[in-house]
């Protein structure tokens, strides 16, 4: 199998998940709001609302693992475009697993031995 196809099945997969996570901010951001410290939720949405997509791009594609999951519910909260939020979780992701692939091919040709 293509090691790319995986990328991209992965890539697509997890937006799937940040979908939800959306959607939860979208309609339950009532909720949220009630359940969560209101200072936390003011510092996300000011964050949100001063860096936006490119913020939030920005962590995705920090090599390491981050737990994206309250991230990715702020852009509900704060109605972003949920096109342009599809957009960049996508484009956000296979960068990611791109560099991922990248660094596991090196280390795996380093490893092959002649």
């Amino acid at each position: 199998m293509d090691p790319m196809l995986i990328v991209i099945a992965a890539s697509f997969g997890s937006m799937a998940g940040t979908w939800v996570n959306y959607a939860l901010g979208f309609i339950g951001s009532e909720i949220i709001e009630r359940r969560v410290d209101h200072g936390r939720i003011e510092h996300a949405k000011h964050l949100m609302n001063r860096y936006g997509w490119f913020g939030l791009f920005i962590i995705l594609i920090i090599p390491f693992p981050l737990p994206v999951d309250p991230v990715t519910i702020v852009p509900g909260i704060t109605r972003m475009n949920f096109l342009e939020f599809s957009i960049v979780i996508l484009t956000g992701k296979l960068i990611k697993y791109s560099m991922y692939l990248e660094v596991f091919s090196f280390i795996i040709g380093l490893l092959h031995v002649s």
